[in-house]
């Protein structure tokens, strides 16, 4: 094969190779938004199960240090004004003998990070809460549970 026509296909490769990659950009980039609506919904709906009728999900917050890859935080809006204080509700990866779970958790000022649930398990359901029940006090949750402040931006250390 002579150079000439060498370089053209290497050139058509490396075309196709760019508008892949391109169009694989855009899409998590238009996906992004729409994920994060949907943790968002799960952070409600887990901590609705806890605290029925007493927060909304709010703002996402922006996370800063080296956590932030494996958890969101919202602000949660009391529907009642008797509520003082910020409140967030954060999301996080937690690795448990079942896999990675999404755990939730609510903050405050106040009471400190509290272990809700996990996102993709029903309390009602009698197998699913015995697994969350199982899970409550293991290691992985308990140390999440002491992150949260930090990843916040609470503590400084």
């Amino acid at each position: 094969m002579e150079p000439k026509k060498l370089a053209l296909h290497l050139a058509f490769f490396l075309a196709v190779v760019l508008v892949l990659f391109g169009i694989l950009v855009l899409m998590t980039f238009a996906s992004r938004d729409a994920w994060d609506k949907g943790l968002q919904r799960r952070v409600a709906q887990t901590i609705e199960r806890l605290y029925p009728g007493e927060y909304v999900a709010g703002n996402k917050l922006v996370l800063q240090g080296p956590y932030a890859t494996s958890a969101a935080a919202y602000e949660l809006v009391p529907v009642s004004s008797q509520k003082t204080g910020p409140v967030y509700g954060v999301i996080v990866r937690v690795a448990t003998l079942y896999g990675p779970l999404p755990a939730v958790y609510r903050y405050s000022a106040t009471a400190g990070a509290e272990f809700i649930g996990f996102a993709v398990f029903d309390s009602h359901i009698g197998k699913e809460a015995a697994i969350t029940e199982s899970l409550r006090h293991s290691v992985q949750v308990s140390r999440w549970k002491k992150r949260i402040p930090m990843l916040l931006g609470m503590e400084s250390n």
